[in-house]
């Protein structure tokens, strides 16, 4: 169980592979497998806190239990004059994989780049000093699909060389050479996660 005399540094491991292949009309495919691993990754939880089991000392009732104030509450806690004590904890993880795909013309009067990535991103903590779930077990309870997870994304760009060609003067000064481009981008939202 990690704590905080824990030696163990958060790490990041990456992988990637990819193939490209060249299609007829000046096109390139690329194909990839994108693979992170977090692992000792930074939480926090809160050690001051109540025992499972350690209200029962006050009442057998769950009812009773679950209806008492805050000040009673705290006489059951280590520390009862704090409420709070967040301690950093070195065992949170995250994992993500994607396969990313790429259809792409860079030459010519019209380019355009398609791009469109399919993946998961799991794990325990999604940013530094997440809270984590105090108790026994939470490495299990915890692990599961990540705010940052946004399973589909396609972007589409594109530049056309617009061909108008004036032959002298003015016109050619402000008309010639220009072009037309446009970004579009679509993801899926955020997961939702119940929590307690």
């Amino acid at each position: 169980t990690p704590n905080k005399d824990d030696l163990e540094w958060p790490r990041t491991y990456n992988a990637s592979i990819s193939v490209a292949k060249r299609l007829p009309w000046r096109n390139v495919l690329e194909v990839g497998y994108v693979g992170t691993w977090g692992r000792q990754l930074v939480g926090q939880q809160n050690k001051n806190i109540v025992q499972i089991g350690g209200l029962n000392a006050y009442s057998q009732d769950p009812l009773l239990r679950a209806a008492i104030d805050g000040n009673v509450y705290n006489r059951y806690r280590q520390y009862p004059t704090i409420s709070t004590v967040n301690l950093p904890v070195y065992g949170g993880v995250s994992d993500y994989h994607s396969l990313q795909a790429t259809l792409s013309r860079q030459s010519g009067d019209f380019t355009y780049l398609v791009a469109y990535t399919l993946s998961k991103a799991e794990g325990t903590v999604t940013t530094d000093f997440a809270q984590l779930d105090p108790f026994p077990g939470w490495e299990e309870r915890n692990y599961g699909v990540l705010a940052t997870d946004r399973t589909h994304i396609l972007n589409f760009s594109w530049t056309w060389r617009v061909p108008f060609q004036a032959k002298d003067g003015i016109a050619k000064i402000l008309l010639n050479d220009w072009n037309l481009s446009g970004i579009s981008t679509y993801s899926t939202g955020i997961p939702w996660r119940p929590f307690f």
